[in-house]
């Protein structure tokens, strides 16, 4: 192993070069090591994964909590019957459709860069198709991981111009970013941990969940090895590697970075608990109802009746299509419906809350007394979330077109040369909720139909092109108020002739089309009590 060391791409000395030579012991418990903050992150990552798929525990029982002295057998059967309700899925979806359904305009000068936009990984899977699975991930985790890595092609000649290989992008889940350091808010080094997998399916493997480990240095380069500390040979790669990148080509997506440790992200869906509660409060009220929702037949027999007789009498088979006669009192007990209720209250409450968690109104709180500033609040925060969200998805995609210029030039100082020379342009909208000025607009469309004067019209007409357009400069505006000057008078409604029902409509009609315009295929902004998500099976409204 020390022959092995001294060819690393760190060289003799390096901390590549240190691993390999510690013993096989030693190299596997350096492996095994984490961040501090790896494990309740990881924990909880798992949790929101398995509630955006609804899978995991949600699908095997295993995220039920045990009642106190439930025997085994009736818990077995509990998590067999067990169902889950996917709020996370329609709301992680809702956010990303959003956001993705409006242009995202991106440039270059670069053709090949414009290439790579439309076959990120290998897989013909475009820049747009890619970014919205690390949205969804991302949203869904609170943070989803993105390597640059490059393929392991051999190329066609010595020189640069012969490099077959390419630049491709690989999502890495935060179960997986297992280890990370940081340099003056500068990533320096990364541990990453891969599934291991290959084309022969009978393969013989140790275990099912056998894994290796890629790690990536700033100043070494990357090294890939096995649990137990062995370089990994097999896969066309040598093992390990320094492309002179001078940068660790990962970057993280983050909707909303975490205050406590900035390198992590915070879940759109809140805490994972209130699902698995949830996800328990569904699971008991099925479990109330099949033991406790049946009437049963009583007979009240007094203390000198025959009990065994009493049984005789009524037999095993009691219906409602036949008569019973029998000692003492008859009657049906129905069950008591209390129980049922307040469980159903209580998923009621966790549906709602999760919602409200993720900014989203829920279709009850329309039903509510909400004061006109809690909806104003929320609404912001709705927006802020999806402004959020844009940024960082345009942040990422700029680190990836840096991260592919390391890749394809041969120096850093290259690299940033031929990123500057491509002249880069990514961006993504940054103006998503509206309703407060489409409420505004029918406001002022209404006074104009009023038909109070024209003065005032052009008033109105003025002020709705200042906030339409409110980055529109002073030389633009003096145009604009010049030609709204310039427009003839409206026919007044009362005008003899005027054909009062065809001047709502054109108004209704424009007003309308700027609704549509704006706010299209657009759930979050329809009026309180009409939300509904586009995509079919995801909802915004819950019953």
């Amino acid at each position: 192993m020390a022959d092995v060391a001294k060819t690393s791409a760190s060289g003799p000395g390096g901390s590549f070069a240190a691993f390999l030579a510690l013993e096989a012991e030693e190299r596997k418990k350096v492996l095994a090591r984490t961040h501090a903050l790896y494990g309740e992150a990881a924990a909880t990552a798992q949790i929101f994964l398995d509630a955006y798929e609804g899978c995991g525990g949600f699908a095997t029982g295993e995220y039920l909590w045990k009642y106190p002295r439930e025997e085994d057998p009736d818990f077995k059967l509990r998590k067999e019957q067990a169902r889950y309700h996917n709020y996370a899925k329609s709301l992680v979806n809702l956010y990303v459709r959003h956001v993705m359904h409006q242009k995202i305009d991106r440039r270059s000068d670069d053709q090949a860069l414009k290439d790579f936009w439309e076959d990120v990984d290998g897989a013909k899977t475009s820049i747009t198709d890619f970014m919205t699975r690390a949205a969804h991930l991302a949203l869904a985790m609170g943070y989803e991981g993105i390597l640059a890595d490059k393929t392991t092609d051999a190329p066609t000649g010595p020189a640069k111009a012969d490099e077959r290989a390419r630049p491709i992008l690989v999502l890495y889940h935060p179960q997986h970013v297992v280890d990370w350091r940081h340099k003056r808010d500068e990533l320096v080094a990364i541990k990453l941990k891969e599934e291991i997998s290959s084309d022969d399916i009978l393969a013989k493997t140790e275990a099912a969940d056998d894994c290796q480990y890629l790690i990536w240095s700033k100043t070494e380069g990357w090294i890939r090895v096995t649990e137990e500390g062995e370089l990994v040979t097999d896969d066309g790669s040598q093992g390990f590697d320094n492309p002179g990148l001078d940068l660790v080509p990962f970057t993280m997506l983050r909707p909303e970075a975490s205050a406590a440790n900035p390198f992590l992200g915070q879940s759109l869906l809140g805490n994972a608990n209130v699902f698995r509660a949830l996800f328990n409060r569904c699971s008991e009220e099925d479990n109330v109802l099949r033991d406790s929702s049946w009437s049963m037949l009583t007979v009240s027999v007094d203390k000198e009746g025959d009990v065994a007789e009493v049984k005789t009498q009524v037999g095993t088979e009691v219906g409602t299509t036949r008569a019973i006669i029998a000692k003492g009192q008859i009657e049906w007990k129905g069950p008591d419906q209390a129980v049922p209720k307040s469980i159903r209250d209580a998923i009621q409450f966790l549906v709602q809350e999760i919602y409200r968690m993720a900014h989203v109104t829920y279709q009850r709180d329309s039903r509510d007394a909400e004061s006109a500033e809690a909806l104003r609040i929320k609404h912001s925060e709705l927006n802020e979330m999806l402004v959020g969200l844009a940024n960082a998805m345009q942040q990422v995609e700029e680190q990836i077109a840096k991260f592919y210029y390391a890749w394809t030039t041969t120096s850093a100082d290259a690299a940033e040369s031929a990123f500057k020379a491509a002249n880069v342009s990514i961006e993504y909208p940054n103006e998503f909720f509206i309703k407060d000025l489409l409420e505004e607009l029918q406001v002022w469309a209404e006074a104009i139909a009023l038909d109070l004067g024209l003065t005032f019209t052009q008033r109105i007409k003025v002020k709705a092109a200042k906030t339409l357009d409110p980055e529109m400069d002073e030389e633009t505006l003096k145009k604009v108020t010049k030609e709204i000057e310039a427009q003839p008078a409206a026919v007044p409604l009362n005008a003899p002739g005027a054909d009062a029902a065809a001047l709502r409509d054109r108004a209704a009609g424009r007003l309308q089309k700027f609704t549509t315009e704006g706010a299209a295929d657009n759930p979050i902004v329809q009026p309180a009590g009409r939300q509904a998500a586009a995509g079919a099976g995801d909802t915004i409204a819950a019953a």
